[in-house]
């Protein structure tokens, strides 16, 4: 068994998701790349993205300048972690890793829900006390 942290965070403390600049690049060679996969050109379609994007891909994967921007576009491709965090009230932040897309969509759309109904939710919180 795995040891873990154990943390109560209150929603009033929350202000919102924070997405870093490298899972917001990971994500977006994800979605280019998702909705062309069967077209017949991919490689037309891989060597303009490669061409036009190639500044993001060498700093965004490594922090430093790539050599084979071919390898950097495969990592983005094959990337299955996304990390983010929570900011805080109090200056604060949690930072998470989900291990799945869908996971990661999961929880930034409730932790938005959650900011978006701060209000709402405290209120019915207290009410219920």
């Amino acid at each position: 068994m795995k040891a873990a942290v154990e943390q109560v965070i209150a929603v009033e403390d929350i202000i919102r998701p924070l997405i870093p600049q490298s899972t917001v690049d990971i994500l977006k060679v994800q979605r280019r790349f998702e909705y062309r996969q069967y077209e017949p050109e991919i490689n037309v379609i891989l060597e303009k993205f490669l061409v036009n994007n190639v500044d993001m891909l060498k700093h965004s994967l490594t922090g430093s300048k790539e050599r084979n921007t071919a390898i950097a576009l495969q990592r983005f491709l094959n990337c299955k972690f996304y990390p983010f965090c929570i900011l805080m009230e109090k200056g604060g932040r949690v930072e998470l890793v989900a291990q799945s897309y869908q996971t990661f969509r999961q929880w930034v759309d409730g932790l938005n829900y959650l900011v978006k109904n701060k209000k709402t939710i405290v209120r019915t919180k207290a009410k219920a006390f």
